[in-house]
């Protein structure tokens, strides 16, 4: 078992590492103290690959369980409209009008459907959209998302509702490419802490603190901080922190995953950033996380992107 002040902190002990997660909400734990480079790269790179393979697992999980009951829940809220307006029509590419149906799109629909039902529609699509705030991301990924997935894998189709061979490979793959960029994502937003690049630190020190208390008390998921250091890095590297497809998960409350991402928040906290430059940080997660692989399915994990802002800002405890 491994020890728990020690680098790259892991434990098959559920109780050890909830007093050691405990300790990390009320800032207690020490930080930036282990150092990445030198004979340390490789306790560090064990840190992220074991990182990946945590977040990976509740991403996969949260896929499996609670995404396959929201489809199904969104689907029977779609097929309700369906059965008057004729099938859904999805356009993701925007958030005004995400879902239309056939029946109301062209010059058809007054040959197909009553002056009552076309007078309704607009209605009945706000209805819709307000029902379906919890579970759209479901039919998103159904819709849109797996399709991609398979079809860069070449196999045809692919469903969270299915067992078949081509849909567990893109699910795999999806989950993959999800976990790889939320952590991708955290280590860039250490190495810019660390680097004094953010005006306040959030996954270290009075940052981690401060969080906790704001998320114990409204009730908030790690998913939360994720989603608050996002917007703040776009300021410093804007296309790592752009808006993504895969970005799913972070906009979901899942228990599982927001228990993984603390996980790696505190295994992350312990390690000296500074110590790093962009092209060491760049060539461990290269390794680690298949960045290069990834890149073509994931821009937000180009190389280019990771240069330094002229005007750094100094940061607090």
């Amino acid at each position: 078992m491994a020890s728990l002040v020690g680098p790259g902190v892991t434990t098959a002990d559920p109780r050890q590492l909830e007093i050691a997660l405990r300790s990390f909400r009320a800032g207690l734990t020490p930080f930036a103290v282990f150092d990445p480079s030198g004979d340390g790269e490789g306790v560090f790179a064990a840190t992220i690959e074991q990182a990946n393979v945590t977040i990976t697992r509740a991403v996969r999980s949260l896929l499996a369980h609670r995404a396959a009951e929201d489809l199904r829940e969104a689907l029977a809220r779609v097929g309700s409209m369906q059965q008057v307006y004729g099938p859904p029509v999805y356009k993701w590419t925007t958030d005004r009008r995400p879902i239309e149906f056939s029946h109301m799109l062209g010059r058809s629909a007054s040959a197909l459907l009553s002056d009552e039902a076309i007078g309704d529609y607009e209605a009945q699509l706000d209805l819709l959209r307000y029902d379906l705030v919890d579970t759209r991301y479901a039919l998103h990924l159904e819709t849109d998302l797996l399709p991609t997935y398979a079809r860069w894998l070449g196999k045809g189709e692919a469903s969270l509702l299915s067992a078949g061979e081509g849909s567990a490979a893109a699910i795999a793959l999806l989950a993959e490419d999800t976990a790889s960029l939320m952590v991708w994502r955290m280590l860039t937003i250490r190495w810019c802490e660390d680097h004094g690049l953010f005006a306040a630190r959030y996954m270290t020190g009075a940052g981690i603190e401060r969080f906790w208390e704001f998320a114990e008390y409204f009730g908030k998921p790690t998913q939360e901080l994720l989603r608050q250091s996002y917007r703040h890095g776009q300021a410093v590297f804007p296309h790592v922190f752009a808006s993504s497809p895969l970005d799913w998960a972070v906009a979901h409350d899942d228990a599982g995953l927001s228990h993984a991402l603390e996980h790696t928040t505190y295994q992350l906290s312990r390690w000296n950033f500074a110590a790093l430059s962009v092209d060491t940080l760049w060539g461990i997660c290269g390794r680690q996380l298949g960045a290069g692989d990834r890149l073509a399915r994931i821009p937000q994990m180009d190389r280019s992107a990771l240069t330094r802002p002229p005007n750094a800002v100094t940061t607090r405890a």
